[in-house]
Parts: structure tokens; sequence; C-alpha cells
């Protein structure tokens, strides 16, 4: 983790025990509270400051501009909010906790991680160097077994990111909680939502709490009650996940291979129970995102629309994998909804997202997978008509929107606005249809409720959030004849059966010949299958 060499010279404002600083940032410094222009005011138990300067490289130099914090003490801690004005665009505000104890970290999606060298976490969406989390509250776990959290009580998806690392000079553990505001409304000022930060013994409490409190937020709702969720998906009990074309061209299942499949799978199991995911379904794997139509060397249109009818016959529904902010730059008339749709950053970059190494030349060169931004009109317009055109012309049951949690702060449109328009449109146009996700996060929660989020398998405090969620095996899973994955750029991962839990919808990978390579594995799948569907009836 990166830090200055140097003291900052941030004067620091106590309560009690607690000890905080606060910095600004605009898109070309990092400036502090003047000391010499601070004024603090306050009893035990609030404290409000406001410095009518700032400083900046270190307090060696003075710069226009105001900042404040108003803490209060809570039950358990403090709470805080912060605040500033510049003479250029204010795009952060940290505030910094000093003096805290050692110990290891954990929050919703990971176990314990030890603070090492420093770490740190970012939500909605992964930045450099930050695991990603998939709602701002984090736990530092101390060595006699209770617990500080760090809270951000937000009315709204924006950014935020926690640091945490060891005092260099032996100060103890430092908590850095830093808000960012929305790209699009950026100004000369800038406000925190409040942070709330305390100890505790029951870390469970205070997640139960945070859970209520962006369910109110974002108005995600239960799984059985959800109106997103239609009737026909709350049957499903086994999500046969097949692999189409890989990004090379290599096909593991063509149209016809998949009838023949899904007829199989029928046979042991009411079609009514199963969903069919299709991964590269359309041809080339990634390389045909942005162009969402069959692909001639698996079987064309026609092969298409006779999988599809075959599989509605034998009671099964269909979801195809449709890139929901990753499109080719060599689509068919990208020109026209591409050019003007690509995700940036807050400083206006355009953002890349990753590089996987899909030709394994070991270069990760994928300047043709442009990242796009359903905010913005072009994209957004596009994906609605690829994906409008596969429900009336195929009759395709559930769009899945792959890449859905990879998140920037767009200055032009905010990314989070775009899907949650995409799903009220298909909601109201086709309401049997799903809107399914690659990811999860508080947010999405109410958008993509149903969502092969592999850390929805395996999560801290899921019974929290279980209620709320479905999902099933995981794009990057090896199937259970040779362990392949399929369209997935990993190649191979070692099979794992799906878990027994109710949230997650039992499933198996398909790649070419699994039926015949292990039997023993499907049969296991479908009993798994079955012992499912039974308890959706009680």
């Amino acid at each position: 983790m990166d830090q200055f060499g140097f003291d900052f010279g941030d004067p620091r404002i106590r309560l009690g025990d607690w000890t905080l600083s606060l910095q600004l940032f605009t898109f070309e410094n990092v400036y502090g509270l003047d000391a010499a222009r601070l004024r603090t005011s306050g009893d035990d138990e609030r404290v409000e400051t406001e410095a009518l300067g700032l400083t900046w490289a270190g307090a060696q130099e003075k710069a226009e501009g105001t900042g404040g914090l108003t803490v209060e003490r809570t039950e358990d801690g403090i709470a805080f909010t912060a605040r500033g004005t510049h003479t250029k665009t204010l795009r952060r505000a940290k505030v910094v906790l000093y003096g805290l104890p050692d110990g290891t970290l954990t929050g919703f999606h990971f176990t314990d991680r030890p603070i090492g060298d420093g770490q740190a976490f970012a939500y909605p969406g992964a930045v450099p160097h930050a695991h990603r989390v998939h709602t701002p509250l984090l736990f530092l776990k101390t060595a006699e077994g209770d617990y500080f959290y760090f809270q951000s009580l937000e009315s709204e998806m924006r950014p935020k990111t926690f640091a945490v690392y060891r005092d260099p000079r032996g100060n103890g553990t430092t908590v850095e909680l830093i808000h960012e505001e929305l790209a699009t409304r950026m100004s000369g000022a800038i406000e925190t939502p409040q942070w709330r930060v305390g100890r505790t013994a029951d870390p469970e409490r205070i997640a139960r709490q945070h859970v209520e409190h962006v369910r109110k937020t974002f108005g995600f709702v239960e799984w059985q009650s959800n109106p997103l969720v239609p009737d026909w998906l709350k049957q499903v009990g086994f999500v046969a996940y097949i692999h189409g074309q890989h990004w090379s061209g290599h096909i593991f299942n063509s149209y016809d291979d998949m009838r023949v499949l899904l007829r199989r799978l029928a046979d042991r199991l009411d079609g009514r129970h199963i969903l069919a995911h299709l991964a590269g379904w359309e041809g080339r794997y990634y390389w045909k995102y942005g162009d969402y139509t069959p692909d001639a060397r698996m079987g064309g249109a026609d092969g298409f629309r006779r999988l599809c009818e075959e599989a509605h016959e034998l009671g099964i529904h269909i979801q195809t994998m449709l890139g929901g902010n990753c499109a080719n730059r060599e689509a068919p008339g990208f020109w026209q909804w591409g050019e003007s749709s690509y995700m940036r950053r807050a400083d206006g970059g355009i953002e890349w997202g990753n590089a996987p190494d899909w030709d394994t030349s070991r270069a990760h060169e994928t300047s043709w997978q442009a990242w796009l931004n359903p905010g913005a009109p072009g994209w957004h317009q596009h994906l609605l008509g690829q994906a409008s055109d596969l429900i009336e012309i195929y009759g395709v049951d559930s769009i899945f929107l792959d890449t859905d949690g990879h998140w920037v702060n767009d200055p032009n449109y905010p990314v989070f606005d775009g899907f949650r328009r995409l799903r009220d449109t298909l909601k109201q146009r086709y309401p049997e249809v799903m809107l399914t996700g690659e990811h999860w996060s508080d947010g999405l929660l109410a958008v993509t409720p149903f969502t092969h989020d592999d850390t929805l398998h395996n999560l801290n405090f899921e019974h929290l959030i279980a209620p709320y969620v479905r999902t099933y095996p995981y794009n990057s899973w090896g199937d259970p004849g040779r362990n392949s994955s399929g369209v997935f750029e990993g190649g191979w991962s070692a099979f794992k059966p799906s878990g027994d839990k109710p949230h997650i919808i039992p499933g198996l990978v398909f790649v070419d010949g699994t039926l015949e390579a292990a039997p023993d594995a499907v049969d296991a799948a479908i009993a798994h299958a079955r012992r499912y569907v039974a308890n959706l009836a009680r």
C-alpha cells in the first residue's frame, strides 16, 4: 500500500478515546485542514470542528477552501460526517482514525484477513490494489475477541474505500474511511453520508442492522415475495450450466448437442424444475459480445430456435448470457452505439476493465474488448434491443448480464441507474422474463436478485442475505468429467458439487461429454435437485 514518506501535518480532532483527522482530494492534489485557522467547539458528547483554510504539500503551503467534521458519541462509539469546499472540483473526503488495536479484518464476503502490509477494500466496484466489498461495512477483530466496526450509512450507491494498516511509527492500527461523490455531480463542495464506528462483542447485530439499512435504501425484498422473480423461477431446482463456443472458436456443445442434453436431463427431472444457462451460445465467447445473435457454426438461427422450442416443450426455461457492460469494438454497428458509451473513470479516462489471456499468447492484450456504460443511451438502447429480440424471436426466458458488478464512477452517466432502468423496462415489457446477474452487491440485490456470484456459496453472515437472493454454480467451476471450465478463460477448475443450502439452487457444469464421463456426479446432482424441489413444496 502506497504511503507518504513524511508527516502530512493533519491536525487531529479528539472525542473521548477516538482520534480523527480529515483530508480532501481534488483531481490534482490532496489537502489537509489549516491548523492555524481551525475552530473547534463542543463537549464530551459532540465536537464540531471547522477549518477556514486548507494546506497542501504536508502543510508547507496554504490553499483556499474549508473543511470540517461533526463527531457525536453513540452507544458503542462515534458517528460523524465530513465536509469541505475548494476552488477546484472535490472528488473525495478521507477521515482517518488513529491508534486502534491490531487484529484481523472481516466482512460480508470474506473470512478473517490479516492486516499484513496493509489492506484496502472498495465498494461497489473493484479498484486497483483493493478488494471488492459488496456493502460498505468492515470489521476489525481484536486479539481479545471483540470487534471494531466501520460502517457507511449511505443513501445511494456511491464509492467507498476502507484502508487499514499498521502505523509505521508503531502507534497502533490506522483506518482510513474514504467517500467519493458521484462523478456526475462533483463540484467544489463535498459532504459525506454519516459514518458510524464502534466496538462490539456482537458483530451479527451490527451486520443485521446494516442489512436492514441497505434493504430500505435500495428496496430489495425477500425472494419468495419479490415481484421481479417470475413464478416459474421459484420452481426451478436445477441449473444446467451448458457451455457452447470458446473464444478461440472451439465448440463444446452445438445447439443440437444442447437439445440432446436437455432431453436427457428432462428424462430424469421434470423440465419445469430445470433452467438451462447458456454460456458462449452466440458464438465465440466474448469476441461476439455486442452481437447477441445465433452462430452459424453452432446451428444458426434455425438451430437455436429449435433448441428453445424443444426446451419449452419439455418445460425447461432458457437463460442466455449477454455482456452487461462489455462488447467487441469489431461488433457490427459499434460506431453507432459503442463509441459514445465507453465507461469512464471519475477523472475522465476510459475504463478498460480486465484483460484475460483469451488466446494464451501471454500478452493479455484485449484492446478490442470495450467496456461500456449501461447508463449511456447508445449502449443502453442496443443492449435493450438485443435482449428484446431474443425474448420476442426465440422466447428466451431469462437474460443474464455478465460482469454487471463491474462499476466505475462515470462522470457522464451513472452506471447503476442504467441497470435499474434496464430492469424496469424489461419487466414492464416482459413480466415473465427474469433479469439475472453475475455479481451481487447491496444495490444489485434490487436489480438482479438471481446471480451466480460464487461468494454467495460461502459467505459471512449469509443467513442475513440468503432470504433475498438465489445463486447457482459459477462460470469458472469445472465440469465433473474432466474439470474443464468450458468457455471460461481459466480453462480448468476442480469440480465441486453445489452447496446444500436453501439459497443455492443445485446445478452442474456441462461441456462436451460430461454426461458420459461423469455419470455418478450427474446422478448425485439430480438427486440433490430432487431434494431441493421437494423442499420448495413445503
